[in-house]
Parts: structure tokens; sequence; C-alpha cells
């Protein structure tokens, strides 16, 4: 039986560095690691079909956060008359107090300051690559608008990929778990143009998993995308 690794720890060290800049003690590690994950399931949810692709967390000195969204447009952030990341920036504030509240995190800091008021900071960061769209999360989350409006999943995968440019990437894997086209037993169907090394530490594979919510059930998507360096 294969073991599956994830791609992208895998190669950490090696060509990829970590998506969250801090360090903490093992009093405080949990909390941190806990405390990133809550974050990132609430932008998930809040920005969802945003244009986010990669989301960085840095804690600095006095226990600040500062969050950085890269995305590939920033016409949600920048409505005019609403300042729609502030309003993100107060709600995720208000709810990661509370989340240390209730899940009664102890903080073991030297200096005696407020653990459950953070400072914390958004900001965005526009993507100008002219390559964004071979991010396996751009095509992930274009698959699965097409799969949510009850798109056959075999024209939905041949419609991500015609946005694979062999100029720019050596190759793709996709693959569908689930009840596909609604069939009574789920399946796994996948498909792969070009060539895709997982098992090479020097290749750069960009890899994402997502849900798509059907009236069907829930499919899981995963891409693997060798992109060039």
């Amino acid at each position: 039986m294969g073991q599956k690794i994830h791609p992208y720890g895998f190669r950490l060290g090696v060509i990829h560095k970590h998506h969250a800049n801090w360090f903490a003690d093992k009093k405080n590690y949990s909390a941190y690691f806990f405390e990133d994950l809550y974050i990132r399931e609430f932008l998930d949810q809040q920005l969802a079909n945003t244009g986010i692709l990669k989301v960085h967390i840095a804690r600095q000195p006095f226990n600040s956060i500062h969050i950085s969204l890269f995305c590939i447009k920033t016409n949600y952030f920048l409505t005019p008359g609403r300042n729609n990341l502030k309003t993100i920036q107060t709600k995720l504030q208000t709810l990661l107090a509370n989340y240390q509240i209730s899940s009664k995190i102890i903080w073991n800091f030297p200096n005696k300051i407020n653990q459950y008021n953070q400072p914390l900071r958004l900001s965005v960061q526009l993507i100008d690559h002219p390559n964004y769209e071979q991010n396996a999360l751009f095509l992930a989350q274009f698959l699965i608008d097409q799969l949510e409006k009850r798109i056959a999943f075999r024209r939905a995968v041949k419609k991500t990929l015609k946005r694979f440019k062999k100029d720019t990437i050596y190759g793709i894997k996709i693959q569908i778990s689930g009840r596909v086209n609604g069939a009574e037993i789920a399946r796994t169907e996948w498909v792969r143009e070009g060539q895709v090394p997982l098992q090479t530490l020097s290749a750069n594979i960009d890899y994402t998993f997502r849900t798509a919510k059907t009236i069907y059930g829930i499919l899981g998507i995963k891409i693997w995308i060798f992109q060039k360096n």
C-alpha cells in the first residue's frame, strides 16, 4: 500500500518556505498552532471566491499578529464607500479573543500583557505575476464552480485543462473523488497531462485540496502542478 505525503511539507526547507513565520517555546507552541488554524478557517469562509491564493501569518514582538493576503484582484477590498478589510480585521480580532477565552488558552509570557487583546493587522498584496492562472488553488476554485453548477465532471476537467499552458508548467494532475456525476457508488477519477514527479525534491510541485458541495454530496478535489522554477 502506497504511503502518501503532502507535496508542500515534503519540500519544506528544500525549495519551499513556511506559510507562517513565528517562534514559540514548547508551552505556547500548540496554542499558536491552533490559533493559526482558526484564523485560516475563518478567512476561507469569509473570503471565499475573492481571489485569495495564499495567506501568510507572522507573529511579531509583544504577541502582535500580521496577516498578509495574497490575491489576484482587490475589488472586494477596495469597494468605494466601504472598508471591507477593516471590517474583517475587527471581526477576526473579536472572534479570536472569544476563541482564546472559550478554549482556555494559557499563555506563558515573562511580561504581563493582555493575552486576549492581541494587536492584529490585515494587509492585502496584489499578485502581478501574469501566470497566476497556473496556481493550483486558482484552478481548484475554477473546477469547483463548474462542478457546483452541475456541469459533467469530464467537461469541467477539460475546461480546467484548457488553462494549462505548456510553456509555463511541465505537467498537471487532477483527481476527483466522491459521487461523481451523482453515481450511487463513490469512485475516484483522475487525469494527468505532462509529468508530475512527486518523489523529486527539487521539483516545484504546487498542490491543493478542496471540496465541492454538490447536490449529490461532497466531492474531494486534488490538484498537483509541476511548475517551472
